[in-house]
């Protein structure tokens, strides 16, 4: 703006200037719009009477993935008089660890007074592996396990946490109340 920020900071209490915050939207090819225009009448379109109403998907359950860095940079902290400040070190500042989640909910299942039966919830699994340390130190004994993310995730990861961990817990805990195929 080309100004000092005490202006900035008159203008901001004046509010001759607001805060804004902008997030960045996806860009929508021609054959994505073409997918959600055929998507949303199957979820919406009774076959039995080829009427739209809205389908029940108490039987879908979704999975997404997310990673998240292990630490921030900076971080701010409030400390009582008297507190220590707390260390905290990593490798390197530049390439900061980040670990991946996989999550699966579904839809709240009520029951008919009102109760819930199903909270949606079913689990978050992180993509990390047990090793055993490669060498002694003053925090751990060589072979003691160690939890560790996987660096980079493959066709196979993915595979192995839906069989190994997903799957076992939709069955344990997820929706069954009128079908018994799920959809994910």
């Amino acid at each position: 703006m080309g100004v000092s920020q005490s202006t900035v900071f008159r203008w901001k209490k004046k509010k001759l200037i607001r805060k804004h915050t902008n997030a960045i939207k996806p860009h929508l090819s021609d054959n994505n719009k073409v997918d959600r225009l055929i998507y949303s009448p199957s979820c919406t379109l009774n076959s039995m009477t080829n009427t739209f109403k809205f389908t029940d998907m108490s039987n879908i359950v979704q999975i997404d993935e997310k990673f998240f860095y292990i630490t921030k940079e900076q971080q701010t902290y409030y400390l009582s008089p008297g507190e220590i400040e707390p260390h905290r070190e990593i490798q390197s500042k530049r390439f900061i660890p980040n670990i991946i989640f996989m999550c699966a909910i579904a839809q709240h299942i009520f029951g008919t007074n009102g109760e819930v039966i199903f909270d949606e919830k079913i689990r978050i699994f992180p993509f990390t592996s047990q090793v055993p340390a490669q060498r002694k130190s003053k925090n751990k004994e060589n072979g003691v396990l160690e939890t560790k993310p996987i660096q980079s995730i493959t066709k196979q990861h993915i595979r192995a946490m839906l069989i190994d961990n997903i799957l076992p817990t939709i069955r344990e805990k997820g929706p069954t109340h009128k079908s018994k195929t799920i959809f994910i």
